[in-house]
């Protein structure tokens, strides 16, 4: 056994390799931890984009659907960019006869676009007093982290897929839709095909 000497006090190289070694073992074990839950957090993330575009695309269908024909608003749509007349529920609510409250539906133009730059898709409501008045819509932010949109036509009197359509007096036969994003490293693509029954 090693002599000590007086006064001096300290660690001995064993106990200073021990706590080393313990501090690594430690230091491993939180790190593993924080990466694996990094990578289930990105996981969880994809599926959050994927099921907001799902509910985007839901919403365009049935917003889609209830187009029709409307002088003031032309149907314009373009490859990023789709507005078109419809009917939604007005941000301001009304008293019923019964003591409740509902939102009243307004006839307008509705529109979505696509920033490539802030890879946001953001939606647009004009009520009829701000078509008339040619008021700018305010973009409301829909579904983040996209990389990508394509917007796609089909005339009525073809059946042949356009990039661009624009009209007053018709609408497209369908409108087909479709959303990139980026699933890890790989690019993932959503598409439908909404079809307008009042088109004919």
């Amino acid at each position: 056994m090693p002599e000590k000497i007086p006064g001096k006090k300290g660690f001995t190289f064993v106990e200073v390799m021990l706590v080393v070694s313990l501090v690594t073992v430690v230091g491993l074990a939180v790190y593993t931890s924080f990466s694996h839950g990094l990578r289930i957090w990105g996981r969880g993330q994809d599926i959050v984009a994927e099921e907001d575009v799902f509910i985007f695309l839901e919403k365009l269908s049935l917003e889609l659907r209830n187009s029709f024909v409307f002088s003031q608003v032309a149907f314009n749509g373009e490859t990023r960019q789709l507005m078109f007349p419809g009917v939604f529920q007005s941000g301001k609510t009304i008293a019923t006869g019964s003591g409740g409250k509902e939102y009243p539906l307004q006839v307008g133009a509705v529109g979505y676009s696509f920033d490539p730059l802030e890879k946001i898709i953001y939606k647009q409501q004009l009520n009829y007093g701000q078509v008339v008045n040619k008021v700018a819509a305010h973009k409301v932010p829909v579904v983040r982290n996209v990389q990508n949109i394509k917007f796609g036509y089909v005339p009525r009197s073809g059946s042949t897929l356009i990039e661009k359509f624009v009209s007053t007096k018709e609408l497209p036969r369908a409108v087909y839709v479709e959303v990139e994003l980026l699933r890890g490293k790989t690019s993932h693509k959503i598409k439908k095909y909404i079809r307008i029954p009042t088109a004919g």
